[in-house]
């Protein structure tokens, strides 16, 4: 059997996951995200290194990804707080695989039933929204904000800031 002699062959350096953390945060820092944006970030990626204790990134595949998943769903975790998982590391993955560090993974966002809140009912909302019948300031207050916020349909985050 005759030798194969492979010419100019490159080593493969492999990548951390704290070096593609790091890299990933400095991309963040240069695509000016908001700090809210880089912590929710690191708060799903120290989360995920957690559970899945990887040396390097590229040992993480579609397999892996699917079986912390399913550890999730074990752990009796609800499907929109999956979802907001997903959403934080699908950032990171689609980076990694853009840089080579890793084979590219695409997570899907899960199914997730929607739950139908019961309304109040005529009664309950006549008496939530009553006068109060004490002179204390705090529950003027709240009254008069809570009334004002159902009257016009704003919203607390655009009204009280």
């Amino acid at each position: 059997m005759r030798r194969t002699t492979i010419l100019n062959a490159t080593e493969v350096k492999r990548t951390t996951f704290s070096e593609a953390q790091n890299a990933f945060y400095k991309h963040c820092r240069i695509k000016n995200l908001r700090p809210h944006t880089i912590t929710y970030y690191t708060e799903d990626l120290n989360y995920f290194h957690t559970k899945v204790p990887v040396k390097y990134v590229d040992e993480i595949t579609q397999d892996v990804f699917d079986d912390f998943i399913f550890q999730e769903l074990e752990a009796g975790k609800k499907t929109s707080s999956i979802n907001t998982r997903i959403r934080g590391l699908r950032v990171f993955f689609t980076f990694c695989g853009e840089r080579e560090y890793m084979k590219p993974i695409a997570p899907k966002l899960m199914k997730s039933d929607e739950e139908i809140k019961e309304p109040y009912t005529e009664t309950e909302l006549k008496c939530l929204l009553q006068k109060p019948k004490s002179n204390r300031w705090t529950e003027w207050r709240t009254w008069a904000s809570i009334n004002y916020l159902i009257s016009t349909g704003n919203r607390v985050s655009t009204v009280f800031l």
